[in-house]
């Protein structure tokens, strides 16, 4: 089974975000199941199915996240540059998109921390797969998605 890739910050958002849903959103939503039941005849007690359908949205997420912390490996979101000079996981990029002409900066993290708008993408998208191993200055095309497109390494940051 593959770990889990997560920075510091993504761990310890998680950790917080288990605890609030095992200590307080579990509580809350054993509570309003208690209170609908409360309510009388079950068959038709909207309440008590919102409160159901609550509750497994919760122990699902409770589950998720269990299984990324049970699992997972932490990698740097400082960038990592060493004597390879290539691109992996942690590495701050600066990338040219050759049909557009734009320069982009891009951080490729795990998929937890993927936020392209905040520059970071996940090692599994299309586009940190076709730079991964490659070095500054090379032409890269990204494929399998519709239409795909070529970016040049300009700098590994």
């Amino acid at each position: 089974m593959r770990k889990h890739r997560l920075t510091v910050e993504s761990l310890e958002n998680l950790k917080a975000e288990y605890n609030n849903l095992v200590n307080v959103d579990r509580v809350e939503v054993i509570e309003e199941i208690k209170a609908a039941r409360a309510n009388g005849d079950l068959s038709e007690n909207a309440d008590y199915e919102t409160a159901l359908d609550k509750q497994k949205v919760i122990e699902g997420r409770i589950a998720e996240i269990k299984a990324i912390l049970d699992n997972h490996e932490i990698i740097s979101s400082e960038g990592t540059t060493d004597s390879s000079g290539v691109v992996k996981i942690g590495s701050k990029v600066k990338i040219l998109e050759m049909d557009e002409n734009v320069e982009f900066e891009y951080e490729i993290l795990g998929s937890v921390d993927n936020n392209p708008s905040m520059g970071r993408i996940s090692n599994e998208c299309p586009l940190a797969k076709a730079m991964l191993g490659k070095k500054a200055g090379e032409v890269v095309e990204v494929q399998n998605i519709a239409v795909p497109y070529k970016v040049k390494i300009l700098q590994i940051l």
